[in-house]
């Protein structure tokens, strides 16, 4: 009985080492850039900019170049991506700090999108001095 216990238990270690590591590798994948990277990157006609913070946020400051706004933290974030980002051009990602941006870029990797991100996300940006725009005085 000893003996069968010590092999779930080693099974079950494997397994979860084994999901943890292709996790990891995963989130290696999302190229993420500080903010002077990402303003080079993002002046590309090539690139979609994309802010994924709630639209409260967005009114309040955003990157003027930004093309669209959609709220990862809405449950139907990847609906609106796939109505539109076309998957035939890289995606540009920024939130407040960096983590929403990262989780959407993970989403829409996992739909084949190319995409990147700005590493620190709009506070880093603005700290750095860089144009905002407005919706709301």
């Amino acid at each position: 009985m000893k003996h069968y216990i010590f092999i779930l238990l080693t099974l079950g270690l494997f397994f979860s080492t084994n999901v943890k590591a292709q996790t990891k590798s995963k989130q290696e994948k999302i190229r993420s850039y500080n903010v002077e990277q990402f303003a080079k990157q993002i002046k590309s006609e090539k690139i979609i900019l994309v802010d994924v913070r709630t639209a409260k946020e967005y009114n309040e400051g955003h990157i003027p170049q930004a093309d669209c706004n959609i709220d990862v933290l809405k449950s139907n974030f990847i609906y609106h991506a796939h109505r539109l980002l076309p998957r035939n051009r890289t995606i540009a990602l920024y939130c407040k700090g960096g983590v929403r941006s990262k989780r959407a870029a993970k989403q829409l990797m996992e739909y084949g999108y190319k995409v990147f991100d700005l590493d620190k996300g709009y506070d880093e940006w603005v700290k750095a001095g860089m144009p905002t725009e407005k919706l709301n005085n």
